[in-house]
């Protein structure tokens, strides 16, 4: 695990990524498609949750890209059911 700082706590913490109840009903719902946005998802705050961390103090990295692209995948999955 990566140790960043967290912008929203202001202190030092282990981030990791958190997959949750709604990720692992997708996986279910997909038949398993969705197991490859999961590599996409951004690293959280081990204590807030939130995922405004940088390397240094100051310095931000958010994890937009992570989210479209996750949001690309559900679109062409809905797409592949509809069809």
């Amino acid at each position: 695990m990566a140790i960043r700082h967290c912008n929203l706590c202001e202190r030092k913490v282990e981030a990791k990524r958190e997959i949750g109840v709604g990720s692992l009903l997708l996986v279910l719902l997909t038949g398993g498609l969705w197991l490859i946005a999961l590599i996409f998802y951004g690293e959280r705050c081990s204590i807030c949750k939130g995922n405004s961390l940088s390397n240094e103090k100051g310095q931000a990295t958010y994890s937009i890209g992570h989210f479209m692209l996750g949001l690309l995948v559900l679109l062409f999955v809905i797409n592949l059911i509809i069809m």
